[in-house]
């Protein structure tokens, strides 16, 4: 039996075995397992479309990608969802790795299949190993 749940601009078929998103038109369509939902990656991009998520032990990465086609860098705390940063100054390194700029502050967050680091006037003040990749 499925049952439906409705984010935002994108809705959400929940079967037994996956997930389906049914999106506008801007962004692609994709299949999630089940585990993907229930471990809250489901939320990593709001109004937008997951292009890697990433976890550590204490937080999930993601780069997202905005209506314009920008990306963007959302990093969510897992023991407190709602302390979560939202910067837009994205580069690409490669496929599978970003270099996020936050100029302001002066800090860089680099997210890679290996790790994340967080530097801060060019002291790393955090690096996480990366446990997983969800896509």
């Amino acid at each position: 039996m499925n049952s439906f749940i409705k984010l935002v601009a994108v809705s959400v078929a929940v079967s037994t075995n996956a997930v389906l998103l049914v999106a506008p038109s801007f962004l692609q369509v994709k299949e999630f397992p089940n585990s993907v939902i229930a471990q809250g990656y489901y939320d990593s991009c709001p109004k937008a479309e997951p292009v890697r998520i990433y976890e550590t032990r204490n937080y999930w990465v993601s780069i997202c990608r905005a209506m314009d086609n920008t990306l963007f860098y959302r990093g969510v705390n897992k023991r407190d969802r709602n302390n979560a940063i939202n910067l837009d100054d994205v580069l690409v390194v490669n496929k599978m790795t970003y270099r996020v700029r936050n100029l302001p502050a002066k800090t860089f967050y680099d997210i890679s299949p290996k790790a994340l680091v967080v530097t801060k006037n060019n002291r790393v003040i955090l690096k996480e190993t990366v446990l997983k990749i969800v896509f």
